[in-house]
């Protein structure tokens, strides 16, 4: 279950088999990140469902849980990068080209 005002990424638009979407609904598109606006919403067929800020349903539907799955943020780390530009190896490998220059 998914909590209200979470960043979720649809991953299956098409339509349950044997339905179609309706014309006053707005179906969801593959790869687009959507907010939960509420959850703990049925479906016609039983299953867990969930509304969305982004895009709404005709009144009594809801988009299926299943067709969506967390948007992952994961920070931006470049301290390996940094750990390069500092490590302790470089520096002997200036002593080593000064050493070189000499001779």
């Amino acid at each position: 279950m998914f909590r209200i005002a979470q960043k979720i990424i649809c991953i299956d638009a098409d339509p349950t088999p044997g339905a179609v979407w309706y014309s006053d609904d707005t179906p969801p598109v593959v790869g687009e990140v959507y907010t939960v606006l509420r959850n703990g919403l049925l479906c016609k067929d039983g299953r867990p469902g969930i509304d969305l800020e982004e895009i709404k349903r005709s009144e009594g539907f809801s988009y299926g849980e299943w067709r969506f799955r967390p948007v992952v943020s994961r920070p931006t780390d470049i301290s390996a990068f940094t750990k390069m530009l500092t490590d302790e190896r470089l520096g002997d490998l200036v002593v080593l080209q000064k050493l070189l220059e000499r001779t």
